[in-house]
């Protein structure tokens, strides 16, 4: 989830994975664990797992320690799984997909594939998950929480080549095909804020960040990055300066992460392949359907200046439209919201 940077963050940092990571697949499953037990299993000391449980603790999980019975993770967490997220694939979206790798601790999944791309150019349909970021960004240089185990954080590599006319609608295209997934795992209502922000009962959900290498107007790699609130409850979303929400808020039972992953991945790939065929065309009607702020008066602000006005949509181009003084302006960058006076 977005958020401003603020100076009480620091403990949102780096942690050296491997025998944690190990502990955390252990106790995922929110049973009692004795210290003893679990230092065997680890071949480490019983004070070296007080002090991963510590560590774990920093990340944002709530661990229980109680005398004679040992650890608990309090929520149980539902770790990635590349069998169980491929289940609801169908055959022409694992076509598309080269490969899918899970990382347990990355920067972003963006700046890792955004290497690939570096290694290896021609790559294309790489799927990345990571459990957590420490390094996660939105729009706008805006640092992304991110949790250990509790969200989707995935980016997509795909290589483009020839880029469409229309390219630069594709973060708009990408919104369509994220809002797809929420509605296939049960939410109608569901809603884009321009460019591509995802909204639900006017609470931010999700968002999506674009990096590209290469030509806009020939072969370039795009890597498309996701961001989806699916069980936000840890710490760190007091670190969150707007109003959001996720998926477990929406539901009565558990929210599969799996399940939800292998979604947003399929309907993500097969956009990308619909809009290298046609472009942004295909995506325009459904977008204006999906518009969160049309009809409602706003707040665009760019680098030196703010605007306000009334929100008209958006025109064939992707730019939005912003009535003011009686005339319609067009703009292709900027942050919007909503006013509330």
């Amino acid at each position: 989830m977005e958020f401003t940077v603020k100076a009480r963050c620091k403990k949102v940092k780096r942690v050296v994975m491997g025998t944690l990571q190990r502990l955390l697949t252990i106790i995922a499953d929110g049973a009692f664990y004795s210290g003893s037990d679990l230092a065997r299993i680890l071949g480490v000391s019983r004070s070296t797992v007080n002090n991963y449980m510590k560590k774990l603790g920093e990340l944002g999980l709530d661990i229980h320690s109680v005398p004679g019975k040992g650890y608990q993770l309090s929520v149980p967490l539902e770790l990635l799984d590349i069998q169980a997220m491929q289940e609801p694939l169908g055959l022409a979206s694992l076509k598309l997909i080269s490969n899918i790798e899970i990382k347990f601790q990355l920067p972003s999944t963006n700046s890792y594939l955004m290497s690939l791309v570096r290694a290896e150019p021609q790559s294309s349909g790489v799927a990345c998950f990571a459990e957590m970021q420490f390094a996660g960004r939105g729009r706008r240089g805006k640092l992304w929480v991110s949790p250990v185990g509790e969200n989707i954080y995935l980016s997509v590599l795909w290589r483009f080549q020839q880029a469409p006319v229309d390219f630069a609608c594709l973060g708009l295209a990408m919104a369509v095909a994220v809002a797809r997934a929420v509605k296939r795992i049960g939410l109608d209502l569901v809603r884009i804020k321009w460019p591509n922000d995802i909204y639900l009962n006017g609470r931010k959900m999700g968002g999506i960040l674009l990096e590209m290498s290469g030509e806009s107007q020939g072969p370039c790699s795009v890597v498309v990055g996701i961001g989806l609130n699916v069980s936000m409850n840890s710490f760190l979303s007091r670190y969150i300066d707007q109003k959001w929400t996720s998926l477990k808020h929406h539901f009565d039972g558990d929210v599969s992460r799996n399940k939800v992953a292998g979604i947003v991945l399929e309907e993500l790939v097969l956009a990308l392949r619909d809009f290298q065929r046609s472009g942004f065309e295909n995506f325009k009607s459904e977008w204006r359907q999906y518009d969160v702020i049309k009809g409602r008066q706003v707040i665009l602000k760019m680098e030196r200046t703010i605007i306000k006005g009334l929100a008209l949509g958006i025109d064939k181009s992707g730019a939005l439209l912003i009535e003011r003084n009686g005339k319609v302006e067009r703009f292709f960058h900027g942050e919007v919201s909503v006013c509330l006076d």
